[in-house]
């Protein structure tokens, strides 16, 4: 399978050169705080301050003891080789070709500060912290693997023509697209091994199927449990490999006689190239790794050749998903404070700006409620000012107008006189034409008498 991945600029890689092939990295084993162990938990025999050589610290850097006094913090250095493109310094480059540690003097550095020209926390690799390699060893899953080349090689060694082979291969991509097309040579792509004279190779069906990731499950236990049983006896399943291989890798990494070849991944953020550690003395944000679990990784099959011969079977599965991961994190852009100003973010300031902004937003929030309560007491005295005239007005006018109509009644009561058509002018002075003067005489005196009366009563 032909890699047809187009080249960078300036690349010295030619388009259809290489081969599709899988590569993984140094691992190490950690456990669930991120320190370094060199027995499985698991296991019986498993004591975690006897089998801890590294202990993760508050700065994602590792040391020898659980409390850090040195100079030198320690990490896995060793997978960042294929990264290192910038010639003239040698920093150690991700895989976005952003610097993770600096070069200096022959020694690698976490942070890197312009504006002083000043390099800080020396990082060394974890094999340069004088722990003896037995302890060592048992810490490591698996010593790097390169160049596990997506190809089949089908000889007939007999004089006799070979009847017709199976020839299948899977590929699982994983974070990063695959671009590849199948070729088939008779001898050797580059020419240097050729066919034999009267030997020829007919080349008959293609099948090109997309499968699930179900399907690719599937087929893939089928083949470990298959290549178990050839490997370590009948009955075996993936399980029993799996143990096997734990117990020493490389004895099944290497390519056998018959082309088998074996690869299991355990993957860990730390033994990453992206994995740029978090220092919050020293960040601006908050830890892109909060998140991120050990448990949430297991070993898989990253690539497995298993070839039956005599069948004419012949298999290769790639699993690029067991390396190729994009781990979640706060943040997407990577981004450390290697580059900025360190006297500009230290713990201390950022305490003392985070309590200043606090007591301005106490001071701000009180000041508002100050002025709210005081508004609010000044409309209140103002409705109680203008309610008291108005009332005493309305009463005022009410008791003015009662008085009003009350004398009104009286004066009605003590108006006694008859209306002018209720009399004649005969009737006021009494007298008829005859005897007007006898009868004013007389009037006058029963007027005058009756006037008395009415007094003494």
């Amino acid at each position: 399978m032909i890699d047809t991945t187009e080249p960078e600029k300036d690349s010295e890689q030619k388009q259809y050169a290489d081969t599709l092939d899988y590569s993984s990295g140094l691992s190490y084993r950690y456990d669930s705080d991120g320190n370094v162990i060199n027995l499985d938990p698991e296991n019986d025999k498993f004591n975690k301050d006897v089998n801890t050589i590294f202990y993760k610290q508050d700065n994602g850097l590792w040391y020898t003891a659980k409390q850090f006094s040195g100079d030198t913090w320690y990490a896995n250095l060793q997978n960042f080789a294929d990264y290192n493109k910038d010639a003239k310094d040698k920093d150690l480059l991700n895989s976005k070709d952003e610097v993770v540690y600096y070069a200096h003097n022959g020694e690698y550095y976490r942070y890197f500060n312009k504006d002083k020209n000043e390099y800080s926390v020396k990082v060394k690799d974890f094999t340069e912290a004088g722990v003896s390699e037995d302890k060592l060893s048992g810490a490591k899953r698996q010593d790097k693997v390169n160049d596990k080349q997506f190809v089949q090689k089908i000889e007939n060694k007999t004089a006799e023509t070979s009847g017709w082979n199976n020839v299948r291969f899977f590929i699982k991509a994983g974070n990063t697209a695959k671009n590849y097309r199948l070729e088939v040579w008779s001898g050797s792509r580059d020419g240097k091994v050729q066919n034999e004279a009267n030997s020829f190779v007919i080349f008959d069906t293609l099948s090109d199927n997309t499968l699930t990731q179900e399907d690719f499950n599937n087929y893939s236990n089928a083949a470990l449990d298959s290549y178990a049983e050839t490997v370590l006896g009948s009955g075996k399943t993936a399980k029993d490999l799996e143990k096997e291989y734990a117990k020493n890798p490389s004895s099944f990494v290497t390519d056998a006689e018959n082309g088998n070849s074996l690869v299991y991944f355990h993957y860990s953020m730390f033994d990453s190239v992206d994995y740029a550690s978090y220092d919050a003395d020293r960040a601006t944000g908050s830890n892109p790794y909060a998140d991120y679990s050990a448990d949430n990784y297991s070993n898989k099959m990253a690539f497995l050749r298993h070839n039956d011969a005599a069948k004419g079977n012949y298999e290769t599965f790639i699993d690029f998903s067991a390396s190729e991961i994009s781990v979640t994190t706060a943040t997407d852009d990577g981004s450390t404070d290697g580059d900025s100003d360190e006297s500009a973010a230290t713990p201390t300031q950022n305490v003392w700006l985070l309590v200043a902004s606090i007591v301005l937003a106490v001071v701000l929030i009180f000041t508002m409620l100050a002025l709210l309560i005081r508004k609010l007491l000044s409309n209140m005295k103002k409705k109680s000012v203008h309610a008291k005239p108005m009332y005493d007005n309305k009463r005022k006018r009410y008791i003015r107008k009662l008085r009003i109509e009350e004398a009104e009644k009286d004066e009605t009561a003590d108006d006694v006189l008859p209306d002018e058509d209720e009399f004649t002018e005969a009737d006021i002075y009494g007298l008829n034409d005859d005897s007007a003067k006898t009868g004013n005489e007389s009037d006058s005196d029963e007027t005058s008498s009756e006037d008395d009366t009415d007094n003494n009563d």
